[in-house]
């Protein structure tokens, strides 16, 4: 049986009813054609390694630059660039396989639906999908650049120890050797120096909060149609939704208050969008119910 095949989707699942052991040949055949499709696109990624690095770090360097500090960043282990390669590359694989993953599951699924069924899933995904990758994208040029400026520039709250020593100095310490200087540029006190590790699971943390954060405006257009809580109530409890997103903002971020803000606000926003069109898709429906 070939690992690839195009399947028509029946109006009635009783059509293609299968034993056990059909629907695990069935599985595995669509694993397989999955894991393929993954391990290409992670070895395309892992080729293109350095592409991924620079697009993932060129958000530090450009923070770095503007606090005039050395573009550098530390590997504390011979094998953690390769291993951070590995990583990135098996994790843009995912995202580039995606569509034959996704592909695959529906084909597997799907078949066991009826069409009325499948209709809701077939709009859902795609716009899942789409909203999670802007939320990445939204993360990486909006958020990145503000967050990393602040979190780096905290070390300027720090001020540089130039206090000219008193007498109780000078006995137990002794004279300075040397005078500090009193013009020029000061330096940092404290000068960041950052962990390779340490910045990719930050960007990848916050691609992952951001991403599941966009999926607001769906969540809320699904509860609504499947009649969870309506639309009228979702707009009540408009408070206690706001401090339900501060808070999963606060989980998915750093603990500080611009990346938090950066992500809530969004959220908050796209909560609104998706009560504005549960709300077009109920008179909508209503109206069409009335014209029935």
């Amino acid at each position: 049986m070939p690992l690839w095949r195009r399947t028509r989707l029946p109006d009635d699942p009783a059509e293609v009813r299968m034993t056990l052991g059909e629907h695990l040949d069935e599985l595995r055949r669509r694993l397989i054609v999955c894991l393929l499709a993954t391990g290409a696109t992670t070895v395309i990624c892992f080729l293109f390694r350095g592409t991924v690095f620079l697009f993932i770090c060129r958000p530090y360097a450009v923070v770095m630059r503007h606090y005039g500090l050395p573009v550098r960043i530390a590997a504390m282990s011979p094998p953690e660039t390769f291993v951070l390669a590995l990583k990135l590359s098996f994790l843009c694989g995912i995202v580039l396989a995606s569509p034959v993953v996704l592909h695959q599951i529906w084909a597997f699924v799907a078949a066991g639906l009826y069409p009325h069924e499948r209709r809701p899933v077939q709009r859902a995904v795609p716009v899942s999908v789409g909203l999670f990758l802007a939320g990445v994208m939204f993360m990486f040029f909006i958020v990145l650049p503000p967050v990393l400026k602040y979190l780096v520039g905290t070390g300027q709250w720090v001020p540089t120890p130039y206090a000219e020593p008193n007498w109780l100095d000078r006995l137990l310490v002794g004279t300075p050797a040397t005078q500090p200087a009193t013009t020029g540029p000061v330096e940092m006190f404290v000068r960041p120096e950052y962990r390779l590790q340490w910045y990719v699971d930050f960007a990848l943390r916050l691609s992952l909060g951001f991403g599941i954060g966009f999926q607001t405006p769906l969540v809320v257009v699904v509860i609504a149609r499947t009649g969870i809580v309506s639309v009228q109530r979702m707009a009540r409890a408009r408070r206690y939704v706001i401090f339900i997103v501060v808070v999963a903002a606060a989980i998915f971020t750093p603990p500080d208050v611009v990346s938090q803000m950066l992500l809530a606000g969004p959220m908050i926003a796209l909560f609104e969008v998706g009560l504005l069109i549960a709300r077009r898709t109920q008179r909508r429906e209503g109206g069409d119910e009335r014209v029935a």
